[in-house]
């Protein structure tokens, strides 16, 4: 794939992101039909499969089907056990859990380029990467079921038991009796919600006008993060300098951009976090106009930091905004969109070898939008997931727009009315 066949590189990169569109909403469907666990488990068997076999074959067309399968996977292993785990830590410890998740991610991303230095065969590399993909059978041992997904399928003897598990591991006892009692009160109020028309299914996501907008804003700003993320990464070879020290220094960007999102959603919201990463990326990305020595690399450096900020916050919003019956399908439909959109991605980065500022000036229009778009949906910081599609309904109409540390003020304002009770 060099010289007149260099283009089959971003050929290869478009049918994993071709086949991604077809595998994310499949994915979604059958985790929140089937269980999160046992989803994640075919992903990975599947992923192992077409992973290895890849390696072997002398057939371009099929090298590039295998790698299609594989794209269609791919974004599945990195859902499916973060939206696992989301659904049952407490809503404190779900920015902790995202944030876990992407620093190991950064983690291998710096130790890829060193790999791939002193393999130098591409083959020596891809034995090396697919090797670590049979390992994550491993987690069927660590990960339990969803018990939000149990509940929202009516299995509540299972929520119960895994809910018993928790409660055990953190030093609490709870009454099975009990528990089972309001997990069935909730099944009632599922009942009465199909009654009225609402079917906690992926149909009422465009029935909904809440969730529509959500669908539609939340693939904005997903658009946004493939652009802005992929783009530069992908772009490493139109830099300036040596490429394999400029995919390092990209990957080592998303460290501070992890920790910066982290504290700034925890402290500020995710609302507002989100809203200023993308304007600040698509202003970054318009200062391409703006010509020095090596100032394309320090643009994509400074990018790539902002980029994995904004890809953290997107995960974890959107993953708090939709309601668990619908979760894993929303998450994935809308990626799924926004993978169709970014198609172009590795077309778009060959044209900057006409001209630099082409895929900056691209990139950087879809992360203002993003940031206008982002600003109008519910913050979630310190908010209890929603369950049923009612739910989700009504989630966030009690917030004002500008609702930095709403959560905090109004438990500080219920307990001066507390106080102001006693007292009269």
């Amino acid at each position: 794939m060099v010289c007149d066949n260099s283009h089959y590189v971003s050929f290869i990169f478009m049918l994993q992101n071709v086949g991604s569109i077809f595998g994310n909403p499949v994915s979604g469907y059958i985790s929140d039909r089937f269980g999160r666990k046992i989803a994640f488990t075919g992903v990975v068997c599947l992923a192992a499969v077409t992973e290895i076999s890849s390696i072997f074959v002398k057939d371009f067309k099929v090298f590039a089907a295998l790698r299609a399968v594989n794209g269609c996977i791919f974004p599945a292993m990195f859902m499916l056990p973060l939206i696992t785990v989301l659904e049952i830590v407490s809503p404190e410890k779900r920015s902790f859990v995202n944030g876990v998740q992407n620093c190991c991610w950064t983690f291998g991303m710096c130790l890829l380029p060193a790999v791939a230095y002193l393999s130098r065969s591409w083959v020596n590399l891809s034995l090396v990467v697919s090797s670590a993909v049979p390992f994550l059978l491993l987690c069927w041992r660590f990960i339990p079921e969803s018990p939000r997904w149990s509940i929202s399928r009516g299995k509540y003897d299972e929520a119960v038991t895994v809910m018993k598990l928790i409660a055990e591991k953190n030093g609490r006892t709870v009454d099975p009796n009990t528990l089972l009692a309001k997990l069935q009160a909730l099944d009632k109020k599922r009942k009465e919600e199909k009654k009225a028309g609402l079917q906690n299914s992926a149909s009422d996501i465009l029935k909904v006008p809440h969730m529509r907008k959500v669908f539609i804003f939340m693939t904005i700003c997903w658009t946004a993060n493939y652009l802005i993320y992929y783009g530069l990464q992908m772009n490493i070879y139109n830099l300036s300098g040596n490429e394999f020290i400029n995919f390092f220094l990209l990957s080592l960007m998303e460290t501070p951009g992890n920790l910066l999102s982290w504290f700034f959603m925890e402290r500020y919201g995710r609302r507002f976090t989100i809203t200023a990463g993308f304007i600040l990326g698509g202003l970054v990305c318009f200062s391409c106009m703006i010509e020095y020595p090596y100032s394309d690399v320090v643009i994509s450096v400074i990018g790539k930091c902002i980029a994995s900020g904004t890809y953290v916050v997107t995960y974890q919003r959107s993953s708090e905004l939709w309601p668990t019956v619908v979760r894993c399908f929303g998450m994935s439909a809308t990626s799924t969109i926004a993978t169709a959109i970014s198609l172009a991605t590795p077309y778009l980065i060959y044209f900057g070898m006409y001209k630099k500022t082409i895929p900056f000036l691209i990139i950087g229009s879809f992360c203002m939008l993003a940031g206008v778009l982002s600003a109008f949906l519910p913050e979630t910081l310190n908010e209890n997931l929603p369950q049923t599609i009612n739910d989700a309904k009504d989630f966030g109409k009690d917030q004002e727009f500008f609702s930095f540390n709403r959560r905090k003020s109004q438990i500080v304002e219920e307990k001066r009315m507390q106080i102001f009770t006693l007292q009269t």
